[in-house]
């Protein structure tokens, strides 16, 4: 059992996961619920391919769609639980086929770079597995202790001590079918062992203050209308919600409580394995689609909205997501070093080429809002982005998912503009407001006594270096001040290549 560093989502490819809800589907159901469990901050799936089962792990403070692998298994967990960080798996019987073998895992967040990863590492913890018989079929967790419980006539209860697994008692009322999982009772998470009686959901839940096992230890609680059609309960939801199925053969995931159960959400048929888990104050409809890939879809606990479904990602720790602003720093600094010790500002020629003048400040702003435009179109479209996310530039943007949109505007502005630039010499903004970009040079050349006019042209060589510059200058607008200061109205781009934004006019003494 060890942990594989690399995680390759791409390739998730689902065999048949068939097995017990850790939330609590019946043995009967007929319905092909992918095992997994929330703890309300994080959630963890179990998803085989090619003989063996990958345990993703996704946190309420990650992107919507990412996930990590936090460990390989031989095979398909029986069941889940969650707790907090830690996870609770339970296999399928050993070899003796008298109990079943019980690991653990506790997942940790790197303060510095955001990135998860889980203890003990390399490696699972083994919990006691003595007594616990392998007719245990469904596992819960909190805060204080992991239950087990084994369904027969009458179902046993186990709970896990420092070595071993103890019996329990359990109230006579419980039915054959029980199935134990997280309650919210009073604001907090609490085991409970439920059965449908009837059209009713009847649970018992343990109570906060007393041992597990004594008569007075749990609390009955009735959720009327819960029984008919149930499947199981959300695990992980800020408050007792249950799937069901509906006549229509899809399901609803429903709010349940002592006066009813109010519908939130009707889910749509599902063609393969599916779950639905609570995490933060949200849903998360986990399923795998048609081409095997488990894709995540949130659901809005207020009006019940189902978002399109989003094929997982890798998590990207926070280290890499500020990654951009080092290196726009230092591409900033080594611009401005070349740009004053290679080509000092104090030493530039007051005059361009004769019959060019330098194009204003507001004419250039003009130019370069017209150019923006296809590649401000072009990243809406790619990204699905509102307008305003144009406005979260990489120079003063921490997280590198925020600035895509306008890196690709910005980006795809540099590349247009010097197709356009080293063809006409001018980018289609800057032919609008009458601009080119020329060699910056004021003195004729003299061969013998005869001066040969300046040819103006800047040339393909210099032109293209200029706009690979000009589109770090974009990513960094900090380096285009320096344009608003100079004599020439020639920033750090246009003074290392020796070139120009200047129009035709006559300079007057």
């Amino acid at each position: 059992m060890t942990h594989r560093g690399a995680l390759h989502l791409a390739a998730l490819v689902a065999g048949t996961v068939v097995s017990a809800h850790a939330a609590g589907a019946t043995a009967d159901s007929g319905d092909s619920l992918l095992t997994a469990a929330s703890s309300g901050s994080h959630v963890w799936f179990a998803v085989e391919r090619q003989g063996q089962c990958r345990i993703l792990h996704h946190a309420a403070t990650m992107p919507s769609n990412a996930v990590r692998e936090a460990t390989v298994l031989t095979a398909v967990p029986l069941s889940l639980a969650a707790s907090g960080d830690q996870l609770v798996i339970m296999m399928e019987p050993d070899g003796t086929g008298r109990s079943n073998p019980v690991y653990s895992l506790t997942t940790h967040r790197n303060p510095s770079s955001g990135a998860y990863y889980d203890t003990p590492l390399g490696r699972l913890d083994v919990l006691p597995s003595a007594l616990l018989p392998a007719g245990a079929s469904s596992m819960a967790a909190d805060r204080s202790t992991v239950l087990a419980l084994a369904s027969g006539d009458p179902p046993q209860l186990f709970r896990l001590g420092v070595s071993e697994w103890s019996v329990e008692g359990l109230p006579d009322e419980v039915g054959a079918h029980a199935r134990i999982s997280t309650w919210v009772t009073g604001g907090d998470r609490r085991l409970g062992i439920a059965w449908v009686n009837g059209g009713s959901l009847e649970a018992f839940v343990a109570r906060a203050s007393a041992q597990i096992g004594a008569p007075e230890s749990w609390d009955r609680v009735t959720l009327p209308g819960a029984g008919t059609e149930f499947l199981f309960m959300v695990d992980g939801a800020s408050c007792n919600a249950i799937v069901r199925r509906a006549a229509t053969g899809a399901h609803e995931l429903c709010y349940a409580g002592p006066q009813g159960v109010r519908v939130l959400a009707t889910i749509p048929p599902q063609a393969s394995v599916w779950t639905v888990l609570g995490v933060a104050d949200e849903f998360l409809l986990a399923h795998l689609a048609p081409r095997g890939e488990l894709t995540l879809a949130r659901i809005d606990p207020l009006n019940g909205s189902i978002a399109e479904a989003a094929p997982l990602v890798r998590e990207i720790p926070r280290a890499f997501e500020w990654i951009h602003l080092p290196l726009l720093g230092g591409a900033t600094i080594a611009m401005l070093l070349a740009g004053f010790v290679i080509k000092p500002p104090i030493e530039t020629r007051r005059h361009l080429v004769a019959g060019w003048l330098p194009l204003s400040m507001m004419r250039r702003t003009l130019a370069l809002g017209i150019d923006l435009v296809p590649g401000a179109i072009l990243a809406l479209l790619v990204t699905g982005e509102r307008v305003e996310a144009l406005l979260a530039m990489p120079s003063w943007t921490p997280e590198l998912s925020r600035c895509v949109p306008a890196t690709i505007m910005l980006g795809t502005t540099g590349a247009w503009c010097a197709l356009f630039e080293a063809v006409w010499r001018a980018s289609p903004g800057k032919w609008l407001v009458g601009a080119r970009v020329i060699r910056a040079e004021s003195k004729p050349r003299v061969q013998g006594s005869v001066a040969i006019p300046v040819d103006a042209r800047a040339g393909v060589g210099r032109t293209l270096l200029r706009a690979a510059l000009k589109s770090i200058v974009l990513m960094a607008p900090a380096l285009g001040v320096l344009s608003f200061v100079h004599p020439l109205h020639q920033g750090v781009p246009e003074s290392l290549t020796g070139t120009a934004v200047a129009r035709r006019g006559t300079q007057q003494s």
